[in-house]
């Protein structure tokens, strides 16, 4: 009987592929930790990351390869932030994070510099060596929004057009 409690428990709070908190759980430690933020005054940044490129890994190495490299995504986010921190798979190769207890708005940003350069680091799979990135949306309690709707929307909105930054600069950038 506990055995299935805790199998229930897990299938409806984490991901099945990573184990990473599924979007409820993530939302519910999202409430958790903001109430946190406001009763200590400490900033909380809730951030939004997206794989560039991802569709075209699943297209050309199937989905067998497209699952381990989200499984080893999950593994590195999980590396970039502290135990006290949430990291969440959306679904897709989207993932969240809610960082806490951070001091200035600005502690944000060499966190966000990390989880930049390990996702962009090579990824050997089954004799393959892929090469993803990433694009991160941000934002920051209180500064961008008081709850955990303007934070998430303030995140989505940041995501796309740091997306938005990134296809631009690519496009524009000189070819070889």
């Amino acid at each position: 009987m506990k055995q299935t409690e805790e199998q229930l428990y897990r299938m409806a709070n984490f991901d099945s592929l990573t184990g990473l908190a599924n979007r409820r759980q993530f939302h519910d430690r999202l409430v958790r930790d903001l109430l946190q933020a406001r009763r200590t005054g400490a900033c909380l940044a809730a951030l939004f990351i997206d794989l560039d490129g991802f569709k075209l890994i699943n297209d050309n190495y199937g989905h067998r390869i497209g699952d381990q490299l989200l499984r080893e995504v999950a593994q590195r986010l999980r590396e970039c932030v502290r135990d006290s921190d949430t990291v969440g798979r959306m679904g897709g190769d989207e993932y969240t994070v809610v960082l806490t207890q951070l001091k200035r708005p600005q502690d944000v940003i060499p966190v966000v510099e990390k989880i930049l350069r390990r996702v962009r680091e090579p990824v050997a799979l089954e004799q393959l060596e892929l090469f993803v990135s990433s694009s991160i949306g941000v934002s920051v309690f209180p500064m961008d929004a008081a709850d955990v709707e303007g934070l998430l929307q303030c995140s989505d909105a940041a995501l796309y057009q740091a997306k938005e930054a990134a296809r631009t600069a690519t496009s524009s950038s000189p070819r070889r």
